[in-house]
């Protein structure tokens, strides 16, 4: 009989432990849905709030907008209301336009294209008030056309060839002489020493070409350098006055460049056909040095004084 109650406890603890088991599963699993639904609930808060902030973004952005094409559309109407106001305004900007390309970039060819197509503007335009501006635009095209062509990339490739051909020109053949005096045997050692130092400090090297005719002439043991380094230096002036369309700098630097290879580098044939590059490039005028639309300008200020 004892054993039989024994039996019985067992099973009541055993069914009493799987109840508190299941119990305790089913709260803990309600407890892990609640913390989910939380966060759930949390980040679709979030994501409303988000969403909510970018439509009031978007909103004031289309409002901004809104605004912006109302002004353009109120200048359009404006403008569209006075044929003239907007001739005029479209010759201000293709006028300055056209001087700033001559004045500041030295670019001929653009300006000439932009007059041109102001002039192509005034075409079917009757208004007595555009005469003067066309003759004025008529003459200064007219000036234009007459401005030498100039091929500004072939112009720096050729320099540019020309500088790197300057440190393979070898200088002439010097024949040195000093008027250092030799020493005499009869000299004391304090004597020669004296000398020595004097003939260092003082002594003067004079430099002349083998089989010259002309009068010798001093150098510095850096001569070499700084006669490349000039010459390149010339040849970058005249690289600049491509860009600035100046015929004097041009032809003065190149004409520079011409008289120190002539004078101070042995005759060889990479010499040659340097100096036969030079002339080449000394023949080419950039001109552009009295090149203005001054006339247009003038007409155009008086046009907008009206």
């Amino acid at each position: 009989m004892t054993q039989v109650v024994k039996s019985d406890n067992k099973k009541l603890w055993l069914v009493i432990f799987l109840f508190l088991c299941v119990t305790g599963f089913a709260v803990y699993d309600c407890y892990i849905n609640h913390i989910s639904k939380k966060q759930l609930e949390s980040e679709i808060h979030l994501l409303r709030l988000a969403m909510h902030a970018q439509a009031s973004l978007q909103n004031e952005q289309t409002n901004n907008l809104t605004q912006k094409v109302n002004g353009l559309q109120d200048k359009l109407a404006i403008l569209s209301s006075d044929k003239l106001a907007i001739t005029k305004y479209q010759l201000n900007e293709l006028i300055a336009f056209a001087n700033q390309l001559l004045l500041v970039y030295h670019d001929p060819e653009d300006s000439l294209r932009v007059l041109n197509y102001a002039k192509n503007l005034l075409i079917n335009s009757h208004d007595a008030v555009f005469v003067e501006i066309k003759l004025a635009l008529s003459s200064d095209i007219t000036s234009l056309n007459q401005v030498p062509k100039v091929d500004t990339a072939m112009l720096s490739g050729d320099l540019d060839e020309v500088i790197k051909q300057i440190d393979k020109l070898p200088l002439v053949n010097f024949q040195v002489t000093s008027q250092i005096n030799k020493d005499s045997p009869s000299q004391s050692k304090w004597r020669k020493f004296f000398i020595n130092i004097k003939n260092s400090l003082v002594g003067i090297v004079q430099i002349s070409k083998l089989n010259s005719g002309g009068a010798p002439f001093m150098v510095l043991p850096d001569e070499e350098f700084v006669l490349r380094q000039g010459i390149k230096l010339d040849l970058l002036n005249a690289r600049t006055a491509i860009l600035e369309r100046n015929n004097d700098t041009w032809q003065r630097s190149l004409t520079n460049v011409k008289i120190n290879i002539q004078s101070y580098f042995a005759d060889t044939p990479v010499r040659t056909q340097l100096l036969i590059n030079l002339d080449e490039l000394l023949h080419v005028n950039l001109g552009m040095s009295q090149v203005n639309i001054d006339q247009t300008v003038k007409a155009l200020n008086q046009i907008n004084a009206l």
